[in-house]
């Protein structure tokens, strides 16, 4: 089944895990906000309007 509107997806970590190089795929679920205790990270290659 479709979902008519995308739902905002958060992402919550203990302590952060980062790195620059690309480790997933295009299949993969992509996040809109990453928080951890000590920072809150937008997506910012996420559109700014919702669909």
């Amino acid at each position: 089944a479709k979902l008519k509107k995308r739902p905002y997806t958060i992402f919550i970590q203990p302590e952060l895990c980062y790195t620059k190089e690309k480790i997933c795929d295009v299949y993969d679920v992509a996040g809109d906000i990453l928080i951890t205790p000590t920072k809150k990270i937008k997506n910012k290659a996420m559109p700014k309007k919702r669909k």
